[in-house]
């Protein structure tokens, strides 16, 4: 297993593989955690739209 590690890492095509998963998962990381912060704001957005169309604003 080791040695697999090693070969991946000297082979410059599978770094560039590795770098571009980390890179995704950081980026998979950012976006699960605005995901609250997202929902909250568009719940407040159709509430208020929902608000307006039964008021009939």
């Amino acid at each position: 297993m080791r040695y697999k590690l090693l070969s991946l890492v000297r082979n410059e095509a599978a770094a560039t593989s590795i770098e571009y998963v980390l890179l995704a998962s950081i980026l998979a990381v950012g976006i699960l955690a605005s995901l609250p912060t997202l929902k909250t704001a568009i719940l407040n957005k159709f509430t208020g739209i929902t608000g307006n169309v039964t008021s009939g604003s």
